[in-house]
């Protein structure tokens, strides 16, 4: 042992240690975590064919371990003999330099990587990849499953951490049980999953076994008094090639998870080469984005919101574009999903917030008074807190009053934690600044959340009001939401308001105030203003 690192942290290291000598195959040390994964009712392993204490199927892959030139990387996934439940990491590196007559081969049980004991440490990490690499080695068609576990930071919210990691272990445990024996799990992040799976049938297989992956997880959990409900998006890849492909493989997956979130969560989708294209379209907007809001490309277009009662102008959605080189005027779903994603919405956010503030201080000191602008905030500005400051700031620069300013947030942005949006907005409102609930009705309010966080605006989301001016049934529900506003002491807007029909129905429901084509198109400064001035009360005859 006079190779190996001292005696004490040798045998107290957390993960299992086997030093063997080279040339005879024996083992000249054990530590205490290697003798409980190995030895037979305790028994010390000092003496024993280190080949031996593993399953006969995996020996030969331990052999060569053992064989090797002593180069540090090397592993393989193998079994005890005396424990064949217990399925371990085995990794092997020289006790010294390379031509040290010792080998050491470190133990890691794969239910470790699985519960993410220290994962986010690189040793963690690195291992889980070692874990990755051993199991597509011995597997035959392998796929990787990436698992995402979608909102967890509500989770954390709900229970705190400590509470919201069992839910990641019993989720671990479901994993695993919806997957084959031969098949590998690890954690790959603080809320992330990869398993290797072999695929057979290739694609359809991997189908399968997603779909079940999907619902497995997905099913409630319990957590003291607490019922618990999470979904999972996974994407699938295929590993073409071998170990040395796997990095290519774990891309490939993570941006078919990507793509199984952005549909709506809860979902999976296996791997096109379209994604891998939509990825570097993404990557290049990104980096448009970085200096966009520098050389004044980002500008903001102004939708007309109409008061249906006395036929004004009541206010206008503020509504970003990128007057990108080369493309043209983009839209906002061209590049605010991947703002979201870089954290460069927090930038955007802000800028939108105080460029829309200043905007109502100059049509004010142009002589048009009294309108409100509104802005839709993003569900990383609600969960940072960070745009009550925006807010602040944004008054205090532009002199104008709070209720001049208008927060639409969705009722997906308020799901993902609601606790914290609900504090942020109460912090807004008492600003004296007002917020509207965006999309109502397509997401995942409840009456209750409306209660206890209640907002000035409800606004109606336009696929409500495709058959309001055809079918009954359409009619009913947009008259019951704008009641449900009503009641809440919140006016209404329908949104996406294209035709007179379905205007004049809107005016019989006594909805407050209505926006869309039927009116405007999102149009620049000037030429808002130019609309106040003419005015639409022609529509409203």
């Amino acid at each position: 042992m006079a190779h190996v690192a001292d005696a004490v942290v040798f045998d107290t290291a957390p993960c299992g240690l086997l030093a063997v000598d080279r040339a005879t195959g024996s083992v000249v040390r054990a530590n205490r975590r290697a003798t409980s994964l190995l030895a037979h009712d305790g028994q010390p392993l000092e003496g024993a064919d280190a080949i031996g204490l593993f399953a006969e199927l995996q020996r030969d892959a331990v052999r060569e371990l053992l064989e090797s030139s002593g180069e540090p990387g090397g592993s393989v996934v193998a079994h005890a003999a005396a424990h064949p439940q217990h399925e371990m990491l085995v990794s092997a590196s020289p006790a010294g330099d390379a031509r040290s007559d010792v080998v050491v081969l470190s133990l890691v049980p794969v239910a470790d990587l699985v519960k993410g004991r220290e994962v986010s440490g690189s040793a963690s990490r690195r291992d889980a990849l070692a874990a990755l690499e051993a199991a597509v080695s011995r597997a035959t068609t392998p796929w990787l499953m990436f698992v995402d576990v979608d909102r967890f930071r509500s989770v954390i919210s709900q229970l705190g951490h400590v509470e919201a990691e069992s839910v990641l272990d019993a989720i671990a445990l479901r994993l695993r049980d919806a997957t084959g024996p031969n098949d590998t799990l690890v954690r790959f992040g603080g809320d992330e999953f990869v398993a290797v799976v072999a695929c057979p049938d290739g694609a359809k297989t991997a189908d399968a076994v997603a779909q079940r992956l999907v619902q497995a997880a997905s099913e409630p959990y319990t957590v003291g008094a607490h019922r618990v409900h999470v979904t999972v998006s996974i994407g699938a890849a295929a590993v073409e090639g071998g170990p040395a492909n796997l990095s290519q493989a774990l891309a490939r997956a993570e941006a078919a998870a990507r793509a199984a979130k952005a549909a709506g969560r809860g979902r999976h989708r296996l791997f096109d080469p379209v994604m891998a294209q939509e990825e570097e379209v993404a990557a290049d907007v990104a980096q448009g984005l970085q200096s966009a809001m520098e050389r004044g490309e980002l500008v903001l277009h102004y939708q007309p919101v109409i008061d249906v009662r006395d036929r004004a102008v009541a206010g206008a959605e503020a509504l970003v574009r990128w007057e990108r080189p080369g493309h043209g005027l983009v839209m906002p779903a061209a590049f605010i999903p991947i703002a979201e994603k870089t954290g460069l919405i927090s930038d955007i956010g802000a800028w939108v917030i105080h460029e829309a503030c200043k905007q109502v201080r100059e049509w004010e000191q142009a002589g048009i008074g009294g309108l409100w602008v509104s802005v839709n905030v993003s569900a990383r500005q609600l969960r940072t807190g960070e745009v009550v400051e925006h807010v602040r700031e944004a008054m205090k620069g532009s002199r104008v009053r709070a209720d001049r300013c208008v927060l639409e947030v969705t009722e997906t942005a308020l799901v993902e934690d609601p606790e914290i949006a609900s504090e942020v907005l109460r912090e807004v409102r008492a600003l004296g600044v007002r917020v509207a609930l965006d999309d109502f009705g397509t997401g995942y309010s409840s009456l209750s959340r409306m209660r206890e966080m209640p907002f000035d605006k409800l606004k109606i989301d336009r696929s409500f009001l495709q058959g309001i001016d055809v079918h009954a049934q359409d009619a009913a529900l947009v008259a019951a939401m704008v009641a449900l506003a009503h009641s809440f002491d919140s006016n209404a807007i329908a949104e996406g308001v294209e035709t007179v029909d379905q205007l004049s129905y809107l005016k019989a429901l006594k909805c407050d105030m209505v926006q869309g084509f039927v009116f405007s198109r999102p149009v620049p400064p000037d030429a808002f203003k130019e609309f106040v001035s003419a005015g639409p009360s022609w529509l409203m005859a």
